[in-house]
């Protein structure tokens, strides 16, 4: 369910920063603040490279809602969010389709 959750608004993410050129600045300050909240969170926790990169995409977000855009930053942020989205959903997918072998079985499906 959290695994969702994240992803889903990993995507809402991915969205904005697409749209950052004609979004209002204050939702990109909540694109911001959801990464950064998140990256640092995990990054306490378990200090993985992916929670970095989250963190460094909610600072590099948040000094883009007050009009500074590194265009090649711009587009490294973007494609991290986006394979991190895109990835998230393979998982999903891949343990919903495990589930159902699991339940169509009856039996666990690694025998």
């Amino acid at each position: 369910m959290l695994f969702a959750t994240l992803g889903k608004l990993d995507l809402i993410t991915v969205l904005i920063l697409l749209g950052a050129a004609i979004l209002p600045s204050k939702l990109l300050m909540y694109a911001a603040l959801y990464l950064i909240v998140k990256g640092g969170l995990f990054v306490l926790m378990n200090r993985d490279l992916a929670s970095y990169g989250d963190l460094f995409s909610g600072i590099y977000i948040l000094v883009l809602s007050f009009g500074i855009k590194i265009p090649y930053l711009h587009q490294i942020v973007f494609f991290w969010l986006l394979q991190k989205t895109i990835l998230t959903f393979i998982g999903i997918g891949l343990k919903l389709f495990l589930f159902y072998q699991e339940s169509k079985d009856g039996l666990p499906f690694s025998r």
